[in-house]
Parts: C-alpha cells; sequence; structure tokens
C-alpha cells in the first residue's frame, strides 16, 4: 500500500501545526470533501482503509508443524528405531511400539490442531462482525461509508459513540471527548480543540486517531492518514516485527527433552558395548541397545501435557476467556507479578461524596444540615460549573466518574438549571496527567468568571485567598498547612481528594484564585478483591496497584 498521504504528499507528523489551509492543500482537498469518483480513485491509490495482516499458514503448514515439533521427533526417532528392530528381527513385538509411537505423535497434533483451530475460527468471527461505518461529506452531501472505504482528504462527521475510523484533524468540535485508552492506555477521556496544544502529534488536542471512541460531543476531521499509515498501524507494524518467544512450558520441555535423550543415548551405548564385549552376537547387542533407547523414551508425557492444557483452557473458556495457544495456559500460569488499575478494577468505580473540608473544619457531606454552612453554594457552584459529566437515562450521570459524583451531591442540594443559566461557559481549560487541574470560564452578570478544581497541591497554589465563612480573607502559610494536613488524613481514609477554587474577574494566568474546599470521595474496593489478592499471593503472585491517585489514598484502599 502506498503511503496514506499519497507518493507526492509523503506524512510529516507535523499535520497538527501546520494551517488547516496548508493541511487542505498537501491532500487535494477542501470543505466541500471529496467527490464520489475522487474517493473511488484514491481508493484504488491508497488501497482500504484497513490495517494489513499477517500473511495466514495454509492449514497442511499449520498442521504440520504439530508433527516436527522438539518432543515429536524425539518420539518419532523412537517410533524409527522400533521400526528397524521390528526389520532386523521380526516378531518382537516392536512393530507394534512403532504404530504406538506414531500414532501418539498423529493423535496428538490433531488435537492440538483442532483446538487451536477452533479458537482461530473464533477470532476470525469476531473479525467480521458487523463493519462499522462513519459520515462523510461525498458530493457536497452528508453519506454514511463503510469505514473501510474512508480516503486520505476526506470530511468525516464523529458523534458520540462512533469509532474513529482514521487518522484526522478537527475542522470543528463541540465539546468533543475521545477515549484513547485503546491507543494510549489512558482511561481518562480526552477534551478536544481545533488549535494545536503540544509538539508531539499523539498528545496535540486538535487530532483524533484510528481505533479511539468518541465518548461525548461531536466534531469534524479531515482525513489525512488510513491503514497502515495511521498510529494504530504503526503499533500494527510493530507487532509483525516482533520475534516469536518460547513459551516457558516449551523452554522447560526442551530442556526435558535434550536431557531424556542424552540419558537414552548414553545407556544405548553402554549396553551395546556391553553386551557385544561379554561375547553376544553384534545384531542382538544392536537390537538389545535399541530396545533400551525406545524404552526411555516418554511416549505419554505428550499426550498428558497436551490434555492438560486442553482441560485448562476449556475450564477458562467457560471464564469467559478465549485460548488461543495451548501453551499460553501455562504461561499464564508462570505469572509472578500482576499490575491492576484502581478505579473500575480494585474499587467499584462507584464514586460518591464522603467528606468536606471548608472553613478550617472537616464534616460529613451527608449530613442533614450541610446546605446551610458557610461558602457551601459557591462549593455546588464549582461543582457544577467546572465539571463535563451530564444527565443519562437512568438518573445517573455519563462522563469521568469523578465528575458524575459531584453532580449527583450537588442536584439535591442547588438548582442546577438556574446556575447553567446565569453563568454559560465560554471556555475550558481541561484536566490532564501534566497541570493535574481544570479551569472553566464562564460569563456571569458582572462580567467572567473562573472555577478551579483539581489535585490539592496544585490548586491552593494557585490561589492568594480563601473564602472563609462566606468573607473572602488572605491565604496565610498557616491555612495552607492546616489544609494540606487535612488531605493527608482525608487521602489516609481512601478518600480521592479534590481541591475547589474560583475567581472574579477577567484575571489571566492560573493565579490569583480563592480557596474553598477540600472534598473526599469514596470509591469502595469491590467485595472480591482480597480474597482474590490472598489467592494470587498463595500461587506467589505479587500484586501491584498502578494509579495516579495520591500515595496515601492508594495505600489505604491497599489496605483495605
Amino acid at each position: 500500500m502506498t503511503n496514506a498521504a499519497g507518493s507526492d504528499h509523503p506524512l510529516k507528523n507535523d499535520e497538527h501545526k501546520i494551517f488547516i489551509e496548508d493541511l487542505y492543500k498537501r491532500l487535494d482537498a477542501s470543505e466541500q470533501g471529496l467527490s464520489t469518483e475522487e474517493a473511488a480513485r484514491r481508493q484504488r491509490q491508497f488501497g482500504f482503509n484497513v490495517l494489513d495482516e499477517k500473511e495466514k499458514q495454509s492449514l497442511v503448514i499449520w498442521f504440520g508443524k504439530h508433527l516436527v515439533n522438539f518432543f515429536a521427533l524425539l518420539l518419532w526417532t523412537g517410533s524409527i528405531l522400533a521400526f528397524i528392530s521390528e526389520s532386523l528381527v521380526p516378531g518382537e513385538g516392536n512393530l507394534y511400539i512403532g504404530i504406538a509411537l506414531a500414532g501418539v505423535v498423529i493423535l496428538n497434533a490433531i488435537f492440538t490442531f483442532i483446538q487451536e483451530y477452533q479458537s482461530e475460527q473464533i477470532m476470525e468471527s469476531f473479525r467480521k462482525m458487523m463493519p462499522s461505518k462513519i459520515n462523510v461529506v461525498r458530493d457536497g452531501k452528508r453519506q454514511e461509508v463503510l469505514a473501510g472505504e474512508v480516503v486520505p482528504g476526506d470530511l468525516v462527521y464523529l458523534e458520540e459513540g462512533d469509532k474513529i475510523p482514521a487518522d484526522g484533524r478537527l475542522i470543528e468540535e463541540n465539546s468533543l471527548k475521545v477515549d484513547h485508552s485503546a491507543l494510549t492506555g489512558e482511561s481518562e477521556p480526552q477534551l478536544r480543540k481545533l488549535v494545536a496544544t503540544h509538539e508531539n502529534i499523539l498528545e496535540s488536542r486538535n487530532m483524533v486517531f484510528s481505533g479511539t471512541l468518541v465518548q461525548s460531543g461531536n466534531g469534524t476531521a479531515v482525513i489525512f492518514g488510513t491503514g497502515m499509515n495511521t498510529q494504530l498501524g504503526k503499533i500494527a507494524r510493530l507487532t509483525k516485527e516482533t520475534g516469536a518467544v518460547d513459551s516457558p512450558l516449551k523452554k522447560e520441555l526442551n530442556r526435558f527433552i535434550r536431557i531424556i535423550s542424552i540419558i537414552a543415548l548414553t545407556l544405548g551405548i553402554t549396553f551395546f558395548a556391553v553386551s557385544f564385549l561379554t561375547g553376544n552376537r553384534l545384531m542382538a547387542s544392536l537390537i538389545f541397545a535399541i530396545g533400551i533407547i525406545v524404552a526411555n523414551v516418554p511416549e505419554g508425557l505428550l499426550p498428558t501435557v497436551t490434555l492438560c492444557l486442553s482441560m485448562a483452557s476449556k475450564r477458562m473458556a467457560k471464564r469467559m476467556a478465549l485460548i488461543k495457544n495451548l501453551d499460553s495456559v501455562e504461561t499464564l500460569g508462570s505469572t509472578t507479578v500482576i499490575c491492576t488499575d484502581k478505579t473500575g478494577t480494585i474499587t467499584e468505580n462507584r464514586i460518591s461524596v464522603n467528606t468536606i473540608f471548608m472553613n478550617g473544619e472537616e464534616f460529613n457531606a451527608s449530613e442533614v444540615t450541610v446546605r446551610e454552612y458557610p461558602g457551601m453554594e459557591m462549593l455546588l457552584t464549582i461543582s457544577v460549573l467546572c465539571n463535563n459529566s451530564r444527565p443519562g437515562d437512568k438518573g445517573n450521570y455519563i462522563g469521568d466518574p469523578t465528575e458524575g459524583a459531584l453532580m449527583l451531591y450537588a442536584k439535591d442540594r442547588i438548582d442546577m438549571d438556574a446556575i447553567y443559566r446565569g453563568n454559560p461557559r465560554v471556555h475550558e481549560h481541561p484536566f490532564d496527567s501534566k497541570t493535574k487541574r481544570m479551569i472553566t470560564e464562564n460569563r456571569t452578570a458582572d462580567g467572567i468568571s473562573s472555577y478551579m478544581k483539581g489535585a490539592p497541591e496544585v490548586v491552593i497554589e494557585n490561589c492568594s485567598s480563601i473564602l472563609m465563612n462566606n468573607e473572602v480573607v488572605a491565604l496565610t502559610d498557616r491555612m495552607k498547612e492546616q489544609a494540606a494536613e487535612a488531605y493527608r488524613v482525608m487521602a489516609s481514609r481512601g478518600d480521592r481528594v479534590l481541591a475547589m477554587a474560583y475567581r472574579d474577574g477577567d484575571g489571566s494566568g492560573e493565579h490569583g484564585f480563592v480557596y474553598v474546599a477540600l472534598v473526599g470521595m469514596i470509591d469502595p474496593p469491590r467485595k472480591e478483591i482480597p480474597e482474590a489478592v490472598a489467592k494470587c499471593r498463595t500461587a506467589g503472585i505479587s500484586v501491584v496497584m498502578i494509579t495516579g491517585d495520591y500515595s496515601l489514598t492508594a495505600e489505604a484502599i491497599s489496605r483495605k
């Protein structure tokens, strides 16, 4: 397949930085999209928008590999020696031994091949499921086409739930958030923008990438990379270049076979020499030596190993785990370390507001009189306005679980519709793992106000004042230390803690905010986790939790 940007316009990894007019020129495209004829021509030139697959082996070669693995060769050797012995001295039963050894190899190869072939057919059925479709601009009109028919220069419409078919640059967006977990492993949906925000194309918010999922909002993008010339295609290409590695089981079996072979040959040669030197005929000594060698061949081991692995794969299949290669069952059993995410894996992903630290004191967030606390109205206002979650169909909120918990807490304590109507959003500085904060700018009756939530150490550092009993006073070092100590206490209980702040007026930058409160949210551990961790430890497996939360929060959850 030729380069997805065309041989005259190769990909330069600067598609996020150049002017959009220059990108249109490079792609020979425009805001009106492509014509049907041009799209067909480009498809002939660039090929379908699919990832290249490894060349499939023929069934004969696939089956044949199971007949010539290291263990099978040992059994074949024993079988051939038995046939040789039978030809030298007929009627001694060596014929049946040779047939039995050959039969073990053939039957084991058939059994293993059928198991792997069935798994491959299941995987193939997954790939052949209903192909995804996407809306594009063709002939100046919105049309639905198969994702595999998208070509460079296409304008694609992106809506909630769409799987992005190719790499593109946004030309329009409306609160667009994209789940990049399939590409980067980052579970937090990323807000998109129309301007380049990073030198690295993968980090720039004006880009969308093949294989990622639109979580919320909508937008339009011009496609510049398809098929193997996407970021996902680069990963696929790397996997193709990765060499095959023997499983731990295969390494051990090969080592065992080498030892058995050496022992068998050594005994065979030794007994042949002893027999011949003690006066036995050459032929009799040779047959005796062959018998010794064949007797040391563990013909039952190969089918036993295959049967055990097959039984294990069947048990795993009942637990919805598909085993493609039988050896991988034992490889999984060789695991010594498991690295796991915290939120939604170790915990239930049912986050709720638990405690609040405000006005220099901590209190339970569910207290009946909490609405009357000084500063609570501002805290709830920040929770609603500095938030991107949206109502779901079942009274829940869709989006980041932390933001959803804040909205569930606020909806029964404040008129959220009135807050939205009176404070329309003007701009947003989205949360990311580097800044560890989110800032929204909203138009109010008095001008522009900014609202911030994020990691306490980041938010408090950007504050110069504090809202104390509904009065704004200077934020002293002692107050900062008091807030930091409250943060540590809340985190040590397992709370996920956010700090809230606001700023009135058209202030620039991220400083000059008024600190309001710390909000602690709890996400209880799953009930089955302690037992699962105990089983892992019994099996000699270390469990490591990986999280972006504060270390004390992670430690508290681990202890629970």
